[in-house]
Order: structure tokens, then C-alpha cells, then sequence
């Protein structure tokens, strides 16, 4: 924060520093907007830069299955880098929609099948590849992105929120950032209401965004979160992120847009294991 501790100062970033969650959701980013404008020729248009973008970011899958959060520095080992669970998921996501994306195209990838399998596995049964350097087990998002992303669905999903709920979420307020601290954020509450409707949870999602009206800038867009000791906005900014993962929600909730379920309808993570072994062995033959 700055000196007024009202708003974010964030430290300088390296010029090195190169994410891969970032990158695969270029995928999602793409799929999104050829459908919500009902215009397929960007899929053409774009489907060079997300093979690239998928291509990178598996470039720096373990060999445990699980996918570093950064690129490794010069010499430095791939292992070295800690994975995350949340960004995992979302690279999970982001695979489902370039396969989605290079089956439109006819352009079968069957790597990318393998490696989102893989991603799952990991986040199911390698609990221990995840967060190695920091416990992160304190923030909403690494409890519910599962959920949002599809690696957990059905019953185990709505399971997995139910866990978790009194940890994270204060009623008629919303979803609390990391537990332990009285401080409700928009975006995730946003993003924990796709979560819910991805696993059928409606009136829940529903609830959660009515939390959210009095956080509405007068200025457009929504405060990045409120302290509830304080009663007060804090900090005051209303980032694009906020402004975006509510219009996601609300879209999915009330279906405005063509393509709004992409976030809340999920492929199995075995959806193209058929067409990745078959592809695999006709690229062996």
C-alpha cells in the first residue's frame, strides 16, 4: 500500500517474470469473445497466438503433472518453481477451451488432452505438489477454483464448497479474500458465484452478487472489497478485474450474452482422452 494505506503500490515486477496461468488464458479469452459476438472467423484469427500461449505454458509442466506457476529462471531448475493450485485449475480451464478452439478448426491437439488429464490428476490425488513454498490454503481462491474450473463437479463439488463455506464466506456481506481477515472482495465473491453455478448451486450465486450492490462505484464499476471491522471501502480502487469477474457472474447467472455458461459448464477431464491416445498413435505410426 502507499503511505495513505489507501491505495495499492505494487512492487516493481521483473522484466523476466513470465506467468503461465496468464498466458493459458488466452484460450478462454479468445473462445469467450467468438462466442459472446457470434463471430467464429477469431477463432482462425487467434488460434496461432493461443497455440503458442498452450504450447509455452506446457513447456513447463512437471513431470508430476502439475504446472509451475513461472517460468524458471536461467539454470534454474523446473522443480525449483512452486506450482499453484488455483492457477492449475484455471490451466485446466484454459486447455478445455484451446481444444475446444482447435477442434473448430479441425486442428486436433492431442497433447493438450494429455496434459489437461494430467493437471487433474495432479490436483486430486498430488495435493502435495501445490504450494510448496507458501501455504496458500488461507485464500478463497485456492478452495473454490476447482470447483469454478471443473477439475471438481457434481456432488464432490458442491461437497467441496460446503467445506469450505464458513471458512470464507460472511453472510450478507460475501467472500472473504484469505480467512482470518475482515475483508470482503468483490471479485472473488464474484468468481465464488460461478463457482456455485457450476455446481448447480443458483440461488446461492444469486444471493452472493445481491451482497455486492453496495459495493457499486457511483463512478461505474465496483470497490475491490470492504472491511467489515471498519465499515469502511478499502482499499479505494476499483479495478478492471473487479469490474470484469462480476460481469462474468452476472452473465452466467443471467444468461445475457451468447456463450454465457462457458464458465460454468465444464468438459470431463477424460472428454478428449479417447481422441489424445487415438491421435498419439497415428503420430506414432
Amino acid at each position: 500500500m502507499d503511505e495513505s494505506g489507501e491505495r495499492i503500490a505494487p512492487p516493481a515486477i521483473p522484466a523476466t517474470a513470465r506467468d503461465t496461468n496468464f498466458n493459458g488464458y488466452a484460450a478462454v479469452t479468445v473462445l469467450r469473445c467468438a462466442l459472446a459476438l457470434d463471430e467464429p472467423r477469431l477463432i482462425a484469427r487467434h488460434f496461432a497466438m493461443v497455440e503458442r500461449a498452450l504450447d509455452w505454458v506446457l513447456a513447463h509442466q512437471s513431470e508430476h503433472g502439475d504446472i509451475v506457476w513461472r517460468a524458471p529462471d536461467t539454470g534454474q531448475p523446473l522443480d525449483s518453481v512452486d506450482s499453484l493450485r488455483a492457477g492449475n485449475a484455471s490451466l485446466f480451464k484454459s486447455l478445455e477451451c484451446g481444444l475446444r478452439l482447435a477442434d473448430a478448426l479441425g486442428k486436433p491437439r492431442p497433447q493438450w488432452a494429455t496434459a489437461r488429464q494430467r493437471i487433474a490428476d495432479a490436483l486430486i490425488g498430488r495435493p502435495e505438489r501445490f504450494d510448496r513454498e507458501i501455504d496458500r490454503s488461507a485464500y478463497a481462491m485456492d478452495w473454490y477454483y476447482p470447483v469454478l474450473a471443473g477439475v471438481v463437479t457434481g456432488r464432490t463439488a458442491r461437497a467441496h464448497l460446503e467445506e469450505g463455506w464458513s471458512r470464507f464466506v460472511v453472510e450478507d456481506l460475501g467472500c472473504r479474500c484469505v480467512t482470518g481477515e475482515p475483508w470482503i472482495t468483490a471479485a472473488e465473491t464474484a468468481e465464488l458465484a460461478l463457482a456455485c453455478l457450476s455446481a448447480g448451486r443458483t440461488e446461492t450465486a444469486r444471493s452472493l452478487l445481491d451482497d455486492l450492490s453496495p459495493l457499486a462505484s457511483s463512478q461505474g464499476g465496483y470497490w475491490m472489497g470492504w472491511q467489515y471491522e471498519l465499515g469502511a471501502v478499502w482499499p479505494r480502487e476499483s479495478p478492471s478485474w473487479t469490474a470484469g469477474a462480476i460481469l462474468l457472474a452476472a452473465d452466467a447467472l443471467y444468461a445475457l450474452s451468447p456463450g454465457s455458461d462457458l464458465l460454468i459448464r465444464h468438459a470431463r477431464a477424460d472428454a478428449w482422452t479417447a481422441g489424445a491416445r487415438a491421435g498419439a498413435g497415428s503420430q506414432a505410426n
